[in-house]
């Protein structure tokens, strides 16, 4: 895989879960307990484990099907902060202020 392939892939997997994570957002009320919270988040996460390993869209390419790298792909994604399950992971994971790097970036 070259790097523009991947650069491509990563780009396809983060708009699937830009997509989703928006859909998720609008359902949570405002003042939401923490375990509606989680549970909205859980939802987000079976979908990248389930849903997202079967759509074509999400795939590296066509010949290329193998659910374990959509999967951990989304996970690697998520370690680096891009993506994430939780509503409100960026503010809960942010780096404190001063360590040069923004959650999300």
């Amino acid at each position: 895989m070259g790097l523009e392939e991947l650069t491509n892939f990563e780009s396809r997997l983060v708009d699937g879960w830009r997509l989703r994570y928006q859909i998720m957002r609008d359902g949570v009320e405002q003042g939401c307990e923490e375990c509606r919270l989680c549970r909205h988040g859980l939802n987000l996460f079976q979908w990248v484990e389930t849903d997202a390993p079967a759509q074509a869209a999400l795939w590296v390419r066509p010949q290329f099907q193998a659910q374990y790298m959509t999967r951990g792909s989304y996970h690697m994604l998520a370690d680096i902060l891009r993506v994430g399950w939780h509503p409100e992971y960026q503010s809960r994971l942010a780096l404190p202020s001063g360590n040069g790097q923004e959650a999300g970036s």
